[in-house]
């Protein structure tokens, strides 16, 4: 709830903040993981992100530098001429840390936008559309369409209750061309209940719908069929779940386990090993499947104060798999997004300077590495 006046001096406050101050986007990020008891009051804070990131937004979407080559390791197999495969959206919502426990803050300084990595590795940008105030989730579709969620406070400014029975407030499903225009703006919130994209293809977007459903939403008409042979579905608020190339993914935090089913029949898809001891449990949502469906590219972080990240590429039809670390680093490095070639998998990832010092621009410490699976 945020008066007209308190908004004001916000803005006013984020101005001057310094460009190494933490990035909203992680304590967003951890918004948007809870229901939508805050919805009123997310859709406000989009005033104090927008303040931080002024200096870029309202730009057109342009590539930005190339990036510097891959880091050379023992792992690292040669750079494909070409990539003709699945578009690689960056994930930069946590490009900040305390890097000595006393405030001092180092990392990286992700462009304003959707981001994803170009084929030929520059880091391109999407404005995020006026239509929405709050990002939640987004989907870069193969055909150059962008399938995104996000809220609409109707009456900004106005006080009333927070919550999912919030009045004045949309959760718009929309989708943007390849030149970042918008082509379907839809409210897709149930007072009520929440609702998170979980995936998406070029005539449907995928729904979770509380309590514990999925919906295919026809982007066309707007006719939603409940997936029931999907259910019984664990609450969001234990799990995370994806929905990729006619599958349906579920990680567990709880146990840090991996299902694999079959969108159409509910029933389960391949063989899912174990995934490996002694690494942080992937969300769903971060897992990328091939485009035949037939593999996974798991993304793994470490833990302690130099964690390595690491890659698990998995076979679904023999349970095969091959686990490939990447370099050790700092606390903030990690992997940003995953896409595949047909059997090559590209991962974007972070090596910032060790020991990190300051925040460093974006396109000095993203890296590319491509991997191949051995069926």
């Amino acid at each position: 709830m945020m008066p007209d006046d308190l908004a004001t001096a916000i803005r006013h406050a984020a101005d001057a903040v310094p460009a190494q101050a933490p990035d909203l986007q992680q304590v967003l990020r951890r918004h948007r993981r809870r229901r939508l008891r805050s919805a009123v009051a997310a859709a406000s804070v989009v005033v104090v992100a927008g303040a931080l990131g002024v200096v870029l937004l309202g730009r057109a979407p342009a590539p930005q530098p190339a990036l510097p080559g891959t880091s050379p390791t023992a792992t690292t197999p040669p750079t494909p001429a070409a990539w003709s495969g699945q578009r690689l959206p960056l994930d930069t919502s946590w490009n900040v840390h305390d890097r000595d426990g006393k405030g001092d803050i180092a990392g990286y300084q992700p462009p304003a936008g959707l981001l994803e990595l170009a084929p030929d590795r520059r880091i391109m940008s999407t404005p995020r559309p006026d239509v929405i105030d709050v990002r939640r989730q987004w989907i870069a579709l193969d055909d150059g369409r962008t399938v995104l969620l996000g809220s609409k406070n109707l009456k900004p400014g106005t006080q009333r209750q927070d919550g999912i029975d919030a009045t004045d407030l949309e959760l718009r499903l929309v989708v943007l061309a390849p030149g970042g225009g918008v082509t379907l703006t839809r409210n897709v919130r149930v007072q009520g209940q929440d609702v998170q994209l979980i995936g998406a293809t070029a005539t449907d977007a995928y729904l979770y719908r509380t309590p514990g459903r999925i919906v295919r939403h026809n982007l066309a008409t707007g006719h939603e069929d409940r997936l029931t042979a999907l259910e019984p579905l664990p609450a969001w608020d234990i799990a995370n779940l994806s929905v990729q190339q006619g599958l349906l993914l579920t990680s567990s935090a709880a146990d840090c386990t991996l299902h694999v089913t079959a969108v159409p029949t509910g029933k389960p898809a391949g063989t899912v090993p174990s995934l490996p001891a002694g690494w942080q449990c992937p969300g769903a949502q971060r897992i990328r499947v091939s485009a035949d469906g037939r593999s996974l590219a798991v993304p793994l972080a470490g833990q302690g104060p130099k964690p390595a990240s690491a890659v698990a590429l998995v076979d679904l039809a023999s349970g095969r798999l091959t686990l490939t670390a990447l370099e050790a680093g700092p606390a903030s490095s990690g992997i940003l997004g995953i896409a595949w070639s047909g059997t090559t998998a590209r991962v974007a990832w972070i090596k910032l300077p060790d020991p990190p010092t300051t925040i460093s621009p974006m396109t000095d410490v993203l890296q590319a590495t491509d991997l191949p699976l051995n069926r």
